[in-house]
Formats: structure tokens, sequence, C-alpha cells
């Protein structure tokens, strides 16, 4: 994708000039690709290594199973707030704490350790070697005429060494010789062995510009029913600081109060969603659910979801003073698709847009369990994600 070697070649360009190979009669940035375990994961800005001061940093979501695909038994929180900006590894054995604002780190029984985090375009970076170190993770660093490749294992790899490098390397010189190519559009692709003879053909244009993703501002719903997976959704978010907006129907209010109480608590907005079919029904059926909110969590309501209503409904309950949430990104799961596949529908979706993102996705399973990756995604693309206040609806 043009993105993801767009983000590789900056994140190359960070760290410096080196000749690659010897007796190289230019130089390029050197790129660093990322294995774990046995995958290589695509390049892009939540797994591209960088070189600072003779250091080699890995963007903290390398431990992230949801963007590698890979669980290396080290997990991670970043919180966030006006006062604090910590970055939090943990295993079942150890913890590791990075105090972004102190510039400083320390284990769960607050002794120091000698290591610091660093913030690079928006993303925290954390030393591979020494964070591997100390979670008893191995880590290599092999230079290869592909770029040098850094390589993060728990023990669970099949394969090693050279024989890794061996099934490696088709896919590091593809990504490798697509770097140069994204370096210099114009220039012939390098090539193991020279290439035949082919008859000339116009050159194409370069491509246009990525779009800049912090113009684009994202709003997070989601419709609540059964609430079978509302929990893991609750804990997607706040590890990663992100507010949503939370649609129930007034009868199941009830059911729900503690978790409300936790949704009020980290900051959530609470509303409510109704399928009536007349602004009459529809009222009434709010007035309910408004007075319940009240009672349970001492919250008034503002926004609503008129489930399959038409426009004259909209607009009876905006003039009783209800705030519609209008959705442009569907992310509720069709039946049987996978979180995998829902993933890359609701990025896909969201990438079209190019001012505002309003995703709707429900507390299913599937939801549960691609949130992360699309949480991860756009905060490292950068979109603008923003609460569902009703002044900005």
């Amino acid at each position: 994708m043009r993105k993801g070697l767009a983000l590789l070649c900056a994140a190359a360009l960070a760290v410096g000039l080196l000749c690659i190979g010897a007796g190289a009669s230019q130089q390029v940035p050197t790129l660093y690709q990322l294995s774990v375990n046995d995958k290589l994961p695509a390049p892009s800005a939540s797994t591209t290594p960088i070189e600072v001061s003779g250091v080699i940093y890995v963007p903290y979501t390398v431990f992230d199973k949801s963007v590698t695909e890979v669980d290396l038994g080290v997990y991670a929180n970043e919180l966030r707030t006006s006062t604090q900006y910590l970055l939090t590894l943990y295993s079942l054995n150890s913890t590791l704490r990075f105090d972004l604002n102190a510039n400083t780190s320390e284990d769960r029984d607050g002794a120091s350790q000698n290591m610091r985090a660093i913030i690079r375009n928006r993303r925290v970076y954390i030393p591979a070697s020494a964070v591997c170190t100390f979670f008893g993770l191995s880590y290599s660093l092999t230079p290869t005429q592909y770029g040098t490749l850094v390589r993060i294992t728990n023990g669970n790899e099949y394969l090693r060494g050279e024989k890794f490098l061996g099934s490696a390397a088709n896919l590091m010189r593809t990504r490798y010789e697509e770097y140069l190519q994204s370096l210099n559009p114009a220039a012939p692709t390098p090539s193991a062995t020279p290439p035949p003879a082919v008859t000339p053909t116009p050159s194409q244009p370069d491509d246009p510009p990525e779009d800049d993703k912090r113009e684009v501002r994202v709003y997070l719903a989601f419709l609540c029913g059964e609430g079978e997976s509302l929990d893991g959704i609750l804990s997607a978010l706040d590890r990663s600081g992100i507010q949503a907006l939370f649609l129930f129907r007034p009868e199941d209010l009830a059911g729900h109060a503690d978790q409300l109480r936790r949704l009020v608590g980290s900051g959530h907005l609470v509303g409510l969603r109704t399928a009536a079919g007349t602004a009459e029904e529809a009222l009434a059926d709010l007035d309910g659910g408004r007075l319940l909110l009240e009672e349970l969590v001492r919250l008034r309501p503002h926004t609503v979801l008129a489930e399959g209503g038409d426009a004259a409904l909209t607009a009876a309950l905006e003039e009783a003073g209800w705030t519609c949430w209008r959705t442009n990104a569907s992310g509720v799961p069709a039946e049987g698709q996978t979180q995998s596949a829902l993933a890359y529908a609701v990025l896909q979706t969201v990438d079209r847009k190019r001012s505002e993102a309003r995703v709707l996705m429900d507390d299913s399973a599937p939801s549960a369990g691609a949130l992360p990756r699309i949480l991860n995604t756009l905060r490292a693309e950068e979109y603008d994600l923003r609460l569902p206040v009703e002044t900005e609806l």
C-alpha cells in the first residue's frame, strides 16, 4: 500500500544516511525491517523500527497482538491526561513503566531503570534491546542486502538463524525494492539478476500526495443490546484513551446499571436508540429512557439514534431538543464476518472519508475483537479521534 510505503520511508529518513552494500555509489536511508517470531508485519508507523543516536527503537505497538498478529506475552497500556503521560508494559511476571513527562522508567517495585521512551511524530518508541532484555525476550539485529532485520522472539518461533533469513528473503527483498522505488519513483527497481531487455513504456505520473489524516475527524458510537462483549470494548477504549458514544434502548438500561456507571466514570457518552415508527411513540419511548438514566447514573442524555427513521421523524426529534446520530461509516458486523474482515472493512470505509467519519459498531464479540486493531491503526495514521458530543454532531 502507498500508505505503508510512505510511512516506512518517513521512518527510515529519520535515522540518517548509510551506504547500502560495499562500494555503493550512492547513499540511501537505512531500512529497518521488523520480524516478530516468524512473522514480518506489514510496514507501517505501528511496526517500523527507527535508529536514534545509535539505539534502535520500536513503536510500543510492536507488543500489541492486534497490530502484529503475534502474542509475545508482553502487553502495553498508554495513559495520557492533562498532568500525566505514562506508558506501561507488563507481562505475567514483570512491569515496566515509562514516564514520558519526567523522561524516566521504573519497574513494578519502583526501582529506576536505565531506559527512556521517546516520542517521534506523536508516537511513543521504546528501546528495543533493553525492553526485550527486561522481559526475557530475544532480540537480534542482522544486516542484510535488503536492509537491517530487527527480530524479536519469545521462544515460540519455528525458524531460527539462517533458516529464518532464507524463508524471509523474498518478502524482505520485495519490500526493499518497493521502498527504494518509493524514494525515487522514476528510477528502475533493483533486481538480484539483470532484467531482460524490454521495450520502454511511458513513465507513469507520481502518485498524488497522501491525504493528511489529521484533518479527518472520527467519531465512534456503539449499539448496545445484549452487551455480550461490552466490557471488552470498554477495556480496549480505556487502553487507547479514547471515548465513544454508547446507544441503549430504554428497555435495556436497567440491566446494564454497572456498565453504565463504568461508562460515565470513563468519560464516555450515553445516548438512546429507538425503533418507534412515529414521532409520538419515539418521544414517549425516549422520555422513559431519559428518566431511567437520570435515576441510574444521574445523567440526562441528549443524543439519539432513530433506527430506520425517515427524515420527518429525525426532524421531529431534533425539534424536540434531541441530537440525532447519523452514521456514514457502518461497522456493524455481518453474519459470520470475522473480526479481521470487520476491522479491514471499517478501516477501508474510514479511509475514503475526507472530512468526517461517524463509525457505528455494536457490542458483539467480532466488534470487540476488531476494535484494538481499528483504534491502533486510526491513531497510527493520526486521525483526529473525537468524542461525539452533541455540539459536533
